[in-house]
């Protein structure tokens, strides 16, 4: 449940360590005295968030063995994620019929693509697990396992998302740098909100990654340029909608640049929105790129080609 936390700097956060406290009746006394008397030295600039995310995690792992190498509140509550990941997927009967590296690799494309009902769930999760054993029974497990995990808050989807959306990008992150195929397979088979869904997930954890940055960057512009024409439209739509779009952006200039085939330039335009600062360099290319593919078609071709370069041009 969403926690109100106060958040006082000049102390360190102490009411915002409290607040969880108070909040997770469970929580070790000792634990929450000894934070409480030696709260976390936070910075002036820090976010609310990274405060609240270090006091939870200094309240769920008390500074347990094996969290000390890590230095971000992400990771530590990551570590405890996946302990609890672990106990539920043996309860579930899902390890060890998958390995820990392949459930891990399974959950993040869930959480990534999303799904709207449990056909698009399935066709996700095949897409992921087709050389799995008894692959529907799997399946049905996995779906199960994930969607009790991180329950849909509308009731109707198969699964909902991880919180907060920074931990989840994390988590992202470090799968998508250790499995750079990862997204392949879904790709196959995902719709164009879980195309989209993927994209903005993918910028997001790009942005944000404190050590992958630089390596998800590249990898989410290779993706966008193998896969140009299955994500244009989808690339347009994101480009507007997250922080960091420059991977994107430099991906619809190149593949539009690299690309003949004038039904796609033309579709790019048609979803190109009437006004936007963010897409106007992409908006000028493509209308270069049109008038230029259909400048090289109507030489000799039929009147209809000769209506299009008109149409192009005006």
């Amino acid at each position: 449940d969403d926690v109100d936390l106060p958040v006082q700097r000049e102390n360190g956060g102490p009411a915002g360590i409290e607040a969880f406290a108070s909040a997770l009746p469970r929580a070790d006394p000792r634990t929450v005295a000894g934070l409480l008397a030696n709260p976390p030295d936070f910075a002036p600039t820090s976010l609310p968030l990274t405060v609240h995310m270090t006091a939870l995690a200094n309240l769920l792992d008390g500074g347990a063995a094996g969290t000390a190498e890590l230095t971000t509140a992400e990771d530590r509550l990551l570590l405890v994620e996946r302990r609890n990941w672990r106990h539920s997927a043996i309860v579930a009967g899902i390890l060890p019929s998958l390995n820990e590296h392949r459930l891990l690799d399974t959950l993040a494309a869930a959480l990534l693509f999303g799904a709207d009902d449990v056909g698009q769930a399935d066709r996700l999760l095949h897409a992921v697990l087709a050389d799995a054993g008894r692959v529907q029974d799997v399946i049905r497990a996995v779906r199960g396992w994930i969607g009790e995990l991180y329950p849909p808050a509308d009731g109707r989807r198969p699964w909902g998302s991880m919180q907060p959306d920074r931990l989840a990008e994390h988590f992202f992150g470090d799968r998508l740098a250790m499995t750079p195929g990862l997204v392949e397979a879904p790709l196959t088979v995902a719709t164009r909100e879980q195309e989209s869904r993927l994209l903005v997930h993918y910028a997001r954890a790009a942005a944000q990654h404190p050590l992958h940055g630089a390596l998800l960057t590249s990898q989410l512009a290779d993706l966008c340029l193998r896969h140009f024409e299955l994500l244009a439209v989808a690339m347009l739509d994101v480009a507007t909608r997250v922080e960091t779009p420059k991977p994107l952006i430099d991906a619809l200039h190149r593949g539009t640049q690299q690309t003949d085939d004038e039904a796609l330039i033309t579709r790019l335009a048609a979803y190109l929105p009437m006004r936007s600062v963010r897409l106007a360099s992409i908006a000028l290319e493509v209308s270069q790129r049109l008038v230029e593919l259909n400048r090289r078609l109507a030489a000799g071709q039929t009147p209809e080609f000769l209506r299009r370069l008109a149409l192009s041009l005006s």
